[in-house]
């Protein structure tokens, strides 16, 4: 019998809070890709080597949030790799171990392996420490880029339905997006450079 374990009430919470609070402007989020997502990130869903994340590249794009944000709605070219990013994460759930065994290797290039600070999300348990810091470094990344709020507002007006539907698919699969991140390292290789090249010219620290 197969071990049943319910996503934590305050987790839930939280994370729809942090999710309404960063993208209800610019994504059409699904509840039910959400609630789905929550239940992968607990014992019940991924296994808990696809939920390890390293500790630094989270710290990367809280800190660097809104200049992600800032890309997926002002430029279609980042946008899809987000999309296809997540997509092949999904199609690997039917895939036999081997092909996907191949196909980490492949995309982990030379990226290292898992390390002693890697985080563990885990969805059942609730840690208000966590869920604030995230808030915080999050807020912190927009009052970094303040005087571009304009520069956003511009770009969210011009947002159409199928952007927000994209934006939304990429978001309400956060469990999805967050493993493209860990194992995927062409992926956050890609993102990691745009994201400090646009910080540069922007003159962003």
């Amino acid at each position: 019998m197969e071990k049943c374990v319910k996503v934590n009430k305050q987790a839930k919470a939280a994370v729809a809070t942090l999710l309404n609070d960063l993208f209800f402007s610019i994504a059409f989020l699904d509840p039910d890709t959400v609630i789905h997502n929550l239940e992968q990130g607990t014992d019940s869903g991924m296994p808990v080597e696809d939920r390890l994340f390293p500790s630094d590249l989270a710290d990367f794009l809280t800190d660097h949030l809104a200049t992600i944000i800032l890309g997926l709605i002002s430029n279609d070219d980042f946008r899809e790799v987000f999309i296809k990013a997540v997509s092949i994460e999904m199609e690997l759930e039917n895939k036999e171990e081997a092909l996907v065994n191949k196909l980490r290797k492949e995309m982990s290039g030379d990226g290292e392996g898992r390390s002693d600070n890697d985080l563990l999300v885990d969805f059942s348990i609730y840690n208000e420490s966590i869920y604030r810091e995230i808030a915080g470094r999050s807020a912190d990344s927009f009052r970094k880029m303040h005087e571009y709020d304009d520069s956003f507002d511009d770009f969210i007006c011009k947002l159409g339905e199928e952007e927000r539907m994209d934006i939304g698919y990429c978001v309400s699969n956060f469990m999805y997006l967050l493993r493209a991140f860990a194992k995927n390292n062409t992926f956050t290789s890609y993102v990691t450079s745009v994201v400090n090249e646009v910080e540069e010219t922007l003159r962003i620290y």
